[in-house]
């Protein structure tokens, strides 16, 4: 009889004959439970069936609507797999994930087992994405799906929880030694950054990446799939903060700074809304005359109580939190704003970020900004480092080209940073190095190298046309030395601090007292 049922879409003109037989044997009620459960199909869809309603005239209906039924769970499945998965990776997404981890640690596993979790969050996918498109910044995120699936090893959790965020959960087998779970997870950790780190070629071009992580190992952080991700998260927020390529491991403690760092996020929240930023200016002289020749704006965020919050903390914060280009745009108009109150020609530079050009929107605000304010464009000097240039795009060039078009002039900060700073002099419109702090402390080291270098240096700039100011000149012996290699312009403490503009002024007055000594004692001289 059941045999006959599982053929009962396939039974043609005995269908009725079969189904009256059964009803008269099994009951409606038995029937209609054997049915629903043997063909897969709803109850309410077998009761139609055995009770005669529909097959007597509609047995070929009642056949279709099985098939349809067996269609709509087939791909049910089908999507509900994309439902729980990264359609990029095929990795589990962020609800795949949770479940996967809850059903790991569920029961007594925890007491059984460790286990260990690595938040990870990519550095650099943004920039691919800008130069390349978003193919190649999925075609890059693949590759390290692949590489995180062969450091974790097999039984291990993959997941993608955002555009750059992977996690991977991997049990650890429980030793006797104290902390070997802590061990075990920080070092697979350290063995995915080193995969993560390795150089990638996609369509012919090389990136390279980095990452920060956040590791956590259960049961002491964390007994459920939420508190173990959570943990990760905040370890990863520490990580954050102490720059790219650091891994942080989850305490308690991470919880107070985790607060902390939440509260600066909102105080750059509120400044930007508020416009609470402020300027600070600081000095740079002619290296030969010591003649004040213009200001660098720095900029500052106050705390809320006494003193301000630290670049080095805040601009980060505000560049993760997508802010970075506001703020920009604030600095650009505000220092043109200052400078053109200013008597005389003095310059004024300021900072770009790498966030600002994402949109090709630099030149249009600076443009909009000479224009309001009356700054002459030779007066306005715009400082950018190698990371905006670590990805040679067309798209950069042409806006540094433009900058160029409006007369300012174009400053490559921290030279001798980077690991290919030389390249960059010539493919890229500059006007002006300015050579990072870290060679002043050298000097003071009496590291012969680093005078070699400095020489170098200045020479490099002579034969192309630059021009050379060094940072961070703390020391009279740093100044002479400089002034020895005629390195163009210095600054640094020995010549001025960051000031906010209530001072500057003062500082224009101090400068016209200079400048008239210096003129007395070329006219004692001529006399004598």
């Amino acid at each position: 009889m059941l045999h006959q049922i599982r053929l009962i879409s396939s039974c043609g003109g005995l269908l009725a004959v079969v189904i009256a037989l059964a009803v008269i044997v099994f009951g409606t009620d038995r029937l209609s439970e054997e049915v629903s459960e043997r063909l897969s199909i709803p109850s309410e869809y077998a009761a139609a069936l055995v009770s005669g309603s529909l097959v007597f005239a509609f047995a070929a209906p009642v056949a279709a609507l099985v098939a349809q039924w067996q269609e709509n769970r087939r791909l049910a499945l089908r999507f509900g797999h994309f439902a729980r998965h990264d359609s990029s990776t095929g990795l589990l997404n962020r609800e795949g994930f949770t479940d996967a981890l809850d059903a790991l640690v569920c029961g007594d596993f925890l007491h059984r087992n460790g286990i260990g979790v690595v938040h990870v969050e990519m550095i650099g996918i943004q920039l691919v994405n800008d130069a390349y498109g978003h193919e190649a910044g999925d075609a890059v995120l693949q590759t390290v799906a692949r590489d995180l699936a062969g450091v974790a090893g097999p039984g291990a959790l993959l997941g993608r929880l955002a555009g750059a965020e992977f996690v991977v959960a991997f049990p650890i087998e429980k030793r006797h030694s104290k902390g070997y779970a802590q061990r075990h997870a920080h070092e697979t950790g350290e063995r995915l950054l080193a995969a993560i780190a390795r150089p990638r070629v996609i369509d012919a071009h090389e990136f390279e990446l980095s990452a920060n992580m956040g590791v956590c190992a259960g049961p002491e952080g964390g007994e459920t799939a939420a508190a173990l991700l959570k943990n990760t998260h905040l370890a990863l927020t520490a990580a954050k903060g102490a720059g790219p390529g650091a891994i942080r491991f989850f305490d308690r403690a991470l919880e107070t700074l985790v607060g902390e760092r939440r509260a600066i996020e909102r105080r750059v929240r509120e400044a930007v809304a508020t416009r609470s930023f402020e300027l600070h200016f600081q000095p740079l002289y002619s290296n030969r005359e010591r003649k004040l020749v213009g200001y660098e704006a720095l900029l500052r965020l106050p705390s809320g109580g006494e003193g301000f919050i630290s670049p080095a903390v805040f601009v980060p914060i505000a560049e993760e939190l997508g802010l970075i280009s506001k703020i920009g745009d604030w600095v650009i108009r505000s220092a043109c704003a200052f400078a053109a109150e200013w008597p005389g020609d003095y310059s004024v530079a300021v900072n770009l970020s790498p966030a600002q050009f994402r949109d090709g929107s630099v030149s249009r605000v600076v443009r909009e900004a000479l224009a309001e304010t009356g700054l002459a464009p030779r007066r306005l000097e715009l400082e950018i480092t190698e990371g905006l240039l670590m990805n040679d795009t067309q798209a950069v060039l042409n806006e540094l080209n433009m900058l160029k078009e409006l007369g300012v002039s174009i400053v490559m900060d921290d030279f001798g940073t980077g690991y290919s700073s030389l390249s960059y002099l010539w493919k890229f419109p500059f006007d002006k190095i300015k050579i990072d702090r870290s060679f002043m402390r050298g000097l003071d080291e009496k590291d012969s190298l680093v005078g070699d270098i400095l020489l170098a240096i200045v020479s490099l700039s002579r034969s192309l046309h630059l021009r050379v100011t060094a940072e961070g000149v703390e020391t009279q012996a740093q100044s002479e030395f400089l002034r020895e290699l005629a390195c163009d312009e210095v600054q640094g403490f020995l010549l001025g601090r960051p000031m906010p503009m209530t001072d500057v002024a003062a500082s224009f007055q101090r400068e016209e007292i200079s400048r008239a000594d210096r003129e007395r004692h070329a006219l004692g001289g001529m006399a004598h």
